[in-house]
């Protein structure tokens, strides 16, 4: 009974050896952890200082094409804010897509070429125009009818528009 308690003894001892290097590993990434949070704030700062200073620069450059003063200078500095603002970008992992700041909304366009007017919820007046010969051949059994055309005109007529 001596041996089983001395081995239970010696087992918890080992136990509490390992629980405590588990925590200090434990506090040790926690630390990590807070250290590169740390920086990366750090560097999400630096990026958006970057973007702002870019935006100035780009208003800087449009007013002095507008008011037609050497932009060479301004341009440079423009570049040189660029190549900045792309590498804090890279180290932040963010795509260049995002770089340039606000979400942009797309227009839809105006559509081209004909408009479906099958689909407008209109009246429709419909006017067949069949061939007589034709239809007796298909009686007869020498043609077969193997579909057939079908076309849309807008027009109007009095009380609003109708698709004749």
């Amino acid at each position: 009974m001596h041996e089983s308690t001395d081995a239970t003894q010696a087992r918890i001892a080992e136990l509490e050896v390992a629980l405590l290097a588990e925590r200090a590993a434990l506090a040790a990434e926690r630390q990590r952890s807070a250290q590169l949070e740390q920086e990366r704030d750090v560097l999400k700062a630096s990026h958006e200082r970057l973007r702002l200073e870019l935006e100035l620069l780009k208003r800087r450059l449009f007013v002095a094409k507008a008011e037609r003063v050497d932009t060479r200078q301004l341009e440079l500095e423009f570049a040189q804010k660029l190549r900045a603002l792309e590498e804090v970008a890279d180290t932040l992992g963010m795509a260049s897509g995002e770089v340039s700041g606000g979400v942009g909304k797309k227009k839809k366009r105006k559509p081209k070429g004909r408009r479906d007017l099958k689909s407008l919820p209109l009246e429709e007046k419909r006017v067949e125009i069949t061939d007589p010969v034709f239809d007796a051949l298909v009686a007869q059994g020498k043609a077969e009818r193997i579909g057939f055309e079908e076309s849309c005109k807008l027009a109007w007529q009095r009380g609003g528009m109708r698709r004749p």
